[in-house]
């Protein structure tokens, strides 16, 4: 079975790390300040964080129905991760994103 793990986690220098793992290799990492709040209190870091864990539980779902999913490359990764999931996350926002009162 394939191992993915998707992560957006702060690093010792106060900034994010945004990394993909496949079967103990890196097969993105990016690093972000991710400081910027909306207008609504809604932090950058909140919002990266909950996306991570939404393309983690897709992931997930693609490996309980064929084990040996995988990504061939980082562009494969990125048609995973590409514009109509983004579109498909704020649909599931409240799920992932703790959203501040209004």
């Amino acid at each position: 079975m394939t191992d993915i793990k998707i992560e957006f986690v702060k690093n010792s220098t106060g900034n994010f790390d945004y990394k993909v793992v496949q079967n103990g290799k890196l097969l993105f990492k990016k690093e972000y300040s991710a400081t910027i709040t909306d207008e609504m209190g809604l932090s950058q870091a909140k919002v990266f964080s909950g996306f991570a864990h939404y393309l983690q539980d897709l992931a997930d779902k693609e490996l309980e129905k064929n084990p040996d999913f995988h990504w061939n490359s980082f562009a494969d990764f990125k048609r995973f991760e590409g514009a109509k999931t983004q579109h498909n996350f704020w649909e599931h926002e409240s799920e992932y994103i703790d959203l501040p009162d209004a």
